[in-house]
């Protein structure tokens, strides 16, 4: 019987990005979030399988301020997702986690999300 040989795809280093999902919601602020959420770069409009719409922004180090823009309006709400490096992060974390990924560089954007 020949020999099998398994080939293995590489990790791919995408560098250091964070990702924002939300939903459509019932905020008197939605159309002025989606407004925002569009102009910001990296935007897409997903229909998931079941209809629902997902709004989707990824932003890279030098994008934090916006990021912070967007996260500000929607920490809130229920249909929230943040993901850091592709691992998805609790909206309580999201400070957290960009503090401990930059602490000590001095041109980071660390938002105004202290309480």
């Amino acid at each position: 019987m020949p020999e099998r040989r398994y080939t293995y795809r590489k990790y791919a280093d995408r560098g250091w990005y964070i990702a924002v999902e939300f939903e459509p919601s019932r905020s008197p602020k939605f159309e002025k979030v989606v407004k925002m959420a569009r102009k910001h770069p990296n935007h897409i409009e997903i229909v998931a399988p079941d209809g629902r719409i997902v709004y989707r922004n990824i932003y890279r180090r030098e994008h934090l301020k916006l990021f912070w823009e967007l996260f500000n309006m929607i920490s809130g709400w229920k249909n929230v997702k943040i993901y850091i490096k592709g691992k998805e992060v609790p909206v309580y974390r999201v400070w957290m986690e960009i503090y401990r990924e930059f602490q000590g560089e001095s041109d980071v954007d660390f938002g105004d999300f202290w309480f």
